[in-house]
């Protein structure tokens, strides 16, 4: 957004931009999926654009668990974790998976919200802080 206002360096920046996505569409056929986080929907879409060749999947129940960890993987990867803060610290189970959930505050990325995930990254920190703290 700062950059708005300065049309050279924004100029320069859809242009990078555009050479970027003119590069991923010349492998693509080797690529089932290709990730592109951002905050907004992209804006490169148009026929000149170098990333007309890609279908948003944002949204689609299909692929709605594909960016975080579910609760039945949190069970399946997590539950050796999870035992090992229990013997270290004398803390019930429940109250550590609340303390889980409550520091992830999980998300969906599908239309009806069905399918809720866990954020990798805040997953991952919680096991890592020696008190089972929120990153």
């Amino acid at each position: 957004m700062q950059n708005l206002q300065d049309r050279e360096l924004l100029n320069d920046m859809i242009e990078y931009l555009r050479t970027f996505f003119t590069a991923i569409k010349r492998v693509s056929r080797y690529c089932r999926f290709i990730l592109l986080t951002g905050i907004t929907r992209n804006n490169f879409t148009d026929e000149y654009s170098g990333l007309n060749f890609l279908t948003d999947i944002s949204l689609q129940a299909d692929f709605a668990a594909l960016l975080g960890f579910t609760e039945p993987e949190l069970n399946t990867y997590f539950t050796p974790y999870i035992r090992d803060m229990q013997q270290l610290y004398h803390w019930p189970e429940p109250e550590i998976r609340e303390k889980l959930r409550r520091c992830n505050d999980s998300c969906s990325f599908e239309r009806l919200g069905k399918v809720r995930v866990y954020n990798n990254w805040a997953v991952l920190s919680f096991f890592e802080d020696e008190k089972g703290g929120c990153a």
